[in-house]
C-alpha cells in the first residue's frame, strides 16, 4: 500500500512529496523476503520502515540517506525466529559486535494503549566534539535470523548515511502553490520543521529551529519570497526560537501566545538581543490575514502552557508545532506531554475535538481532507480526527490508570522523560497509521497525585438547544482546581444544554445535582443564573466543584 493511497479521499497534494510504502501491523513488508516458500530456510529480517520505500523527503531518489538520526526496528516473518544484527558491516553470524534485536510487542502494565518493540536500533552521529560543520556518517545494518532446526535466512544489509548540514545552514522544499497559496518546510541541521506560509501580500514564517549561532534565518526566507515577513512561535522550546534574533534584528513583527513570552527570553541564539517588548502577544482566535490565506490561532496547552497553533480553514491546513505530537516513521517518540501534568492535555484536547467537530458540521472545515503539518515530521499526519483520538487515548491513560501503569519504557528518552504512554498502531494501513509514544515524567505526569482521586473536569459547553456555538467566554484549558466559569448567552434565553466531559473515565459529573451522562438541558430563569457542576472521583468519594454563571445578554 502506497502511503499516499491510505484512503479515496482526496488531500491537497504535497509537491515533489516521494510514496512511501512501509509494513503493515502483520510486519509484511512489500519487495521484503517474507514471500520464500523454502520451508528449511528461515526468511530474511526486513527492517521498519521499509528499507526500499521509504524516504527522506530531502533525498526522495536515495534510498537510506536522511538528514538527521534515524530509529529502526527489524523483523522477521518466521515464528520464534532470533534476529541477529551488527552495525558496521560485519558479518552477524561471526562478528563480536553482533547483538539481538527483540522484535516482540510491548504494552504498558495496565494493558491500555498500544504495543511497540522494546527498543529501536538506533543511527545516530551524536558526537561532543562535533565542530558543527557538514559532515557524512555512514552505517551498514547487517542482518540474519536464526531459528532451531532450521536453516539460517541469508544475510541481508541495509546501508545508511546520516548527512548532516552544518549547524548555520538551512534546506527548504516547496509543498504546495495551489491557489494563490505557496508554502515551503523549512528545516535546520536537526531536521526542526520551520513553515513559510506565503499569500498575495504578506508571508508569515511558523517557528525558527535551533541553527547555530550565526544563522540569519530572516536572510534565508528573504530569499525564498519577497513579500513582507512576519513571525509566529507556537511554544518556547529551544528547537522552535533559537532564530528569532534574526527577525528582531531586522524590525519584523514576532507573535507569540503571552505565556510562553518569558520563558523564551534568554533563551535564543543572541538572548541580550531579543526582549519581551519585542513580541506582538495573541491569544486563541488570533487572525493572520495574508491575503487569499487566513490562518486562526488556536491556544492548546499541555505541551508547553502557551502552545499555540494555526489553522487554515480554506486550505484544509493545521500547522500544529509540537501541540499535538508528531508521527514520525523512523525516530517513534513525541515530547507531546514532556514534564506536564495530563490533565492539562485531555482538557486541552477535549475542547478542540469538539471545536474542530463543530467546525466540520457548520461545513467550516473538511475534516475529512483536513492534515497536520508538525514541528518534527517529515510529512503530514492525514485523518487529523484520529490523530487526536489516539493522543487523547495515551493522555488519559494516565489520567485512569496512573502513570506507574500507563507508562512503559519509552522507544527513545528524551528530555528527563522516565517513561511513555503508548497508542495507536505505527505499523498500521501500509506504516501510515496514527500512534503516539508520549514521553513524560512519573513525578509530573499527574502531579503526584492519585489517579484514583482525580476529580477535574476536562471539557464544559453551553450551547443554545439544537445548535452548536459554545457560549462559554473562554475556550481555554479548564483548570486543575475548581473554578467559576462564564457563559453569556442570548437575551431571552430561557433554557440551556450543558455539556460536560470529566478528566478521568470513570468520573461522574452532575450538573444542578443532576447525573450528567454528557449533556443535560437546565432552565436559565433570571438574568444571572448560577449552575453548580461537581465531579466526582473514580474513589467514590473525592470531588470536585464548579460554578457555571450564565449571564444574559442585554436586550
Amino acid at each position: 500500500m502506497k502511503g499516499r493511497e491510505i484512503s479515496r479521499r482526496t488531500f491537497l497534494k504535497v509537491i515533489g512529496a516521494g510514496a512511501m510504502t512501509v509494513s503493515a501491523m502483520g510486519l509484511n513488508v512489500v519487495g521484503a523476503a517474507a514471500d520464500d516458500q523454502n520451508q528449511g530456510q528461515v526468511s530474511a529480517p526486513y527492517v521498519f520502515p521499509d528499507y526500499e520505500t521509504y524516504r527522506d523527503p530531502y533525498y526522495p531518489d536515495d534510498k537510506g540517506v536522511f538528514t538527521v538520526n534515524q530509529y529502526f526496528a527489524l523483523f522477521c516473518d518466521e515464528p520464534g525466529a532470533t534476529i541477529y544484527y551488527t552495525l558496521d558491516g560485519s558479518d552477524p553470524t561471526v562478528s563480536a559486535t553482533t547483538r539481538v534485536f527483540n522484535q516482540k510487542m510491548y504494552k504498558a502494565p495496565c494493558g491500555a494503549g498500544g504495543a511497540e518493540v522494546a527498543e529501536l536500533i538506533a543511527l545516530t552521529d551524536t558526537d561532543p566534539e562535533w565542530d558543527g560543520l557538514a559532515k557524512k556518517t555512514d552505517f551498514n545494518i547487517r542482518a540474519v535470523a536464526m531459528k532451531d532446526g532450521m536453516n539460517p535466512s541469508e544475510i541481508v544489509s541495509f546501508p545508511y548515511t546520516i548527512d548532516r548540514m552544518d549547524k548555520k545552514s538551512f534546506k527548504h522544499r516547496l509543498l504546495y502553490d495551489v491557489d494563490g497559496m505557496r508554502v515551503w518546510m523549512v528545516i535546520d541541521y536537526d531536521s526542526d520543521k520551520i513553515y513559510l506560509i506565503e499569500g498575495a501580500n504578506k508571508a508569515l514564517v511558523v517557528d525558527t529551529g535551533m541553527a547555530a549561532e550565526g544563522a540569519d534565518l530572516y536572510a534565508y526566507v528573504s530569499t525564498i519570497t519577497d513579500k513582507p515577513i512576519e513571525l509566529f512561535v507556537t511554544h518556547w522550546h529551544g528547537d522552535h526560537i533559537k532564530c528569532i534574533d534574526s527577525f528582531v534584528a531586522a524590525q519584523r513583527p514576532v507573535y507569540m501566545h503571552p505565556i510562553d513570552i518569558p520563558l523564551t527570553v534568554g533563551n535564543t541564539n543572541h538572548p541580550d538581543t531579543v526582549r519581551e517588548e519585542h513580541f506582538t502577544p495573541i491569544q486563541d482566535g488570533h487572525l493572520f490575514d495574508l491575503e487569499g490565506v487566513e490562518l486562526e490561532t488556536i491556544l492548546l496547552p499541555g505541551h508547553t502552557d502557551g502552545s499555540i497553533m494555526l489553522l487554515d480553514r480554506k486550505h484544509g491546513l493545521l500547522y500544529s508545532g509540537d501541540a499535538i505530537g508528531c508521527n514520525r516513521r523512523s525516530v517513534a517518540d513525541s515530547l507531546t506531554l514532556a514534564s506536564n501534568d495530563a490533565r492539562v492535555l485531555v482538557s486541552s484536547l477535549e475542547l478542540f475535538r469538539k471545536r474542530l467537530n463543530d467546525m466540520g458540521e457548520a461545513g467550516q472545515v473538511d475534516l475529512d481532507k483536513l492534515v497536520a503539518w508538525t514541528g518534527h515530521d517529515d510529512y503530514e499526519i492525514f485523518n487529523v480526527v484520529e490523530h487526536l483520538n489516539v493522543i487523547t487515548q495515551a493522555a488519559r491513560n494516565i489520567v485512569d490508570y496512573g502513570p506507574d501503569a500507563a507508562f512503559r519504557v519509552s522507544l527513545r528518552n528524551t528530555a528527563g522523560s522516565t517513561g511513555a504512554s503508548i497508542a495507536g498502531n505505527r505499523y498500521a494501513n501500509g506504516g501510515t497509521g496514527n500512534f503516539i509514544c508520549m514521553n513524560g515524567k512519573h513525578s509530573t505526569a499527574l502531579s503526584a497525585e492519585d489517579y484514583m482521586t482525580v476529580a477535574n473536569l476536562a471539557g464544559i459547553w453551553v450551547q443554545l438547544p439544537g445548535e452548536s456555538e459554545n457560549y462559554i467566554q473562554s475556550l481555554s484549558t479548564i483548570a486543575l482546581a475548581g473554578q467559576d466559569i462564564y457563559s453569556t448567552v442570548p437575551a431571552g434565553t430561557n433554557q440551556i444544554e450543558v455539556l460536560t466531559i470529566p478528566t478521568a473515565t470513570a468520573a461522574v459529573v452532575s450538573v444542578n445535582g443532576i447525573q450528567s451522562a454528557g449533556c443535560v438541558t437546565v432552565p436559565v430563569e433570571d438574568a444571572q443564573s448560577r449552575i453548580v457542576i461537581t465531579v466526582t472521583a473514580p474513589d467514590g468519594t473525592s470531588t470536585m466543584r464548579y460554578s457555571l454563571i450564565v449571564s444574559r445578554s442585554p436586550s
